[in-house]
């Protein structure tokens, strides 16, 4: 007979999480955009629909394990090999994988405040403590961020959003290897390029250059093709093994579009620990 008392209960970091707010739906009227949540208001890419609509044929098989097709492709396309890319379902789930290979309850977790919310929730869900670095002008104050994770007793994963989501800043290339420079080898770096199509080609920087600069760089990529192309799909790349004090002045703000807005300006206050 089943004994009286509480049911299950979720992990406490998972119940500490506050649940992530999603864009607001837009109203019942014809031709409505739903900028808030960045959606691509052109439509998915006609060749997207058509790999689509000929993938509906292979719906009863399962797919190829691992995406080998795609990962030679994408591999391609960036000029690196092919264990260098990894394939997640949508743009949560390689940022969860992440955050559960990389983090647990003892490790740290640092971003921009304010954070991309998914960059916050999987730390926390992994029981990691969050440290968030309040940006300066609405950039990444990255000599904070990596005077943060020096400073922490324990290695983890420092995110920086390139370009931003929510604030539309880009971080330059220069200040990108500097933050490989003065960030413990023991640490993980993600550069999630999630926006990065949408970055004035004048100014895009990626964490690919720092490959051949840096040849111990360990930083994943996140990419988002749901955005650009309309496909859902999402890969990371690449993930060799390593991200000082970056110079403010090669950080632009430059993604243009409704949110490229100026946002309010954070408060100039240490990073917060949760």
């Amino acid at each position: 007979m089943p004994t009286a008392g509480p049911g299950p209960s979720p992990r406490a970091a998972v119940k500490a999480i506050d649940p992530y707010v999603p864009g607001a739906v837009p109203p019942a009227v014809d031709r409505a955009l739903k900028l808030a949540s960045n959606e691509n208001p052109f439509g998915p890419s006609p060749l997207a629909v058509e790999a689509a609509r000929l993938a509906l044929a292979d719906v009863n098989r399962y797919p190829e394990a691992g995406a080998p097709t795609l990962r030679a492709k994408l591999a391609a396309k960036h000029g690196v090999a092919a264990d260098q890319i990894l394939v997640g379902a949508g743009s949560d789930e390689t940022l969860y994988l992440l955050a559960n290979t990389y983090l647990e309850l003892g490790r740290h977790a640092v971003m921009a405040d304010p954070a991309y919310g998914i960059h916050r929730i999987s730390a926390r869900a992994a029981g990691a403590t969050v440290t968030q670095v309040p940006c300066v002008d609405g950039v990444h104050d990255l000599a904070a961020m990596a005077d943060a994770a020096r400073a922490a007793d324990a290695p983890g994963v420092l995110y920086v959003a390139n370009p931003h989501n929510p604030t539309g800043t880009v971080v330059g290339a220069d200040p990108l290897a500097q933050l490989v420079d003065g960030v413990p080898r023991d640490w993980l770096i993600v550069v999630d390029e999630a926006y990065h199509d949408f970055v004035d080609p004048g100014v895009r920087a990626t964490a690919l250059d720092l490959l051949g600069r840096h040849p111990g760089t360990r930083s994943p990529m996140p990419r988002s093709s749901s955005r650009s192309g309309g496909s859902g799909r999402r890969s990371t790349c690449p993930r060799r093994r390593s991200p000082r004090r970056p110079p403010r002045s090669t950080t632009r703000r430059t993604w243009p579009g409704p949110s490229a807005r100026r946002w309010p300006r954070a408060p100039r206050s240490a990073g917060r620990s949760t």
